[in-house]
């Protein structure tokens, strides 16, 4: 018996979205009322700020309201902040130094705090669809600062992104990072050209965790669905896993379903339960 589903956003949940990212695929909003209805719980783990989800999740007229933002970073749950680490400050400049010198031709470095704020190294180098998106969202804004110096003044620090022109490089850059600072971040690729990085203890899978505790459901009753690298420490903890279609290959390997869209995912869910015989105990 599933009681539990994790959606990640990107790539998952708000593939296909309309005018935003809130605006869901039609398929999708119907699938969340769909969900919504039944005896599964609907949760959602992001790369993103958690301010997201409340407001995904409010809008779909989800009554509890729990979710995990910056990969882990920061636990939500109806209101509290259950967990929430910071990147160390001198090991976020340390990191930032070795990107200058090794890897001069990134795209961009970005910092999040954990109420959405973004910072840039690069100020004149923010792209045209972060701005247009920001604006529409109005979720967190961008801070016209120099990087360093707010880092030095104790800027707390969720997230931690890297930028690169190809795949190439971001692979070179991720295996140089994970072999120098592998004790101090968890880091993933949350696309081919994107490194995030965040505290050490944080990933995907302690939210699972949590809500295992939380809720006592065991292995076998939670599934999740996601489609990058940065989905993979949720799927150690559950018995039904799903990834996108779309998704990276590793996370399709790893899946027990492959599907196109999250309805696709929550009619399987629902369906897996109508199967499951009744237990007379």
């Amino acid at each position: 018996m599933i009681k539990c589903l994790v959606s990640d956003l990107d790539g998952t949940l708000f593939l296909g979205h309309q005018e935003t990212v809130f605006d869901l695929s039609l398929v999708n909003e119907k699938a969340l009322e769909k969900v919504r209805n039944s005896e599964i719980h609907f949760y959602v783990a992001s790369g993103r700020t958690v301010y997201y989800g409340i407001e995904l999740l409010k809008k779909y007229g989800f009554d509890d309201i729990i979710l995990a933002g910056f990969n882990g970073s920061i636990i939500f749950d109806n209101g509290s902040t259950i967990e929430r680490h910071c990147l160390n400050n001198s090991q976020v400049i340390s990191l930032i130094e070795k990107i200058e010198t090794t890897f001069s031709d990134f795209l961009n470095i970005q910092l999040q705090g954990f109420n959405g704020d973004r910072i840039f190294y690069y100020f004149d180098k923010i792209s045209s669809k972060l701005i247009d998106e920001l604006n529409r969202n109005q979720i967190g804004k961008i801070i016209d600062s120099d990087l360093k110096k707010l880092i030095n003044q104790g800027f707390d620090i969720a997230k931690l992104s890297i930028t690169f022109e190809t795949k190439e490089k971001c692979n070179e850059c991720f295996q140089i990072i994970n072999e120098e600072w592998t004790n101090f971040f968890y880091m993933a690729q949350s696309n081919p050209t994107l490194i995030e990085i965040v505290d050490k203890s944080s990933n995907k899978g302690n939210f699972i965790r949590y809500l295992s505790e939380k809720f006592n459901f065991k292995r076998e009753e939670i599934a999740c669905i996601g489609d990058e690298m940065n989905d993979l420490e949720m799927f150690d903890y559950c018995g039904t896993t799903f990834a996108m279609s779309n998704g990276n290959e590793r996370v399709k390997e790893k899946a027990k379903y492959i599907v196109q869209n999250v309805a696709e995912c929550i009619e399987k869910c629902i369906q897996l339960n109508a199967e499951e015989p009744i237990s007379f105990k």
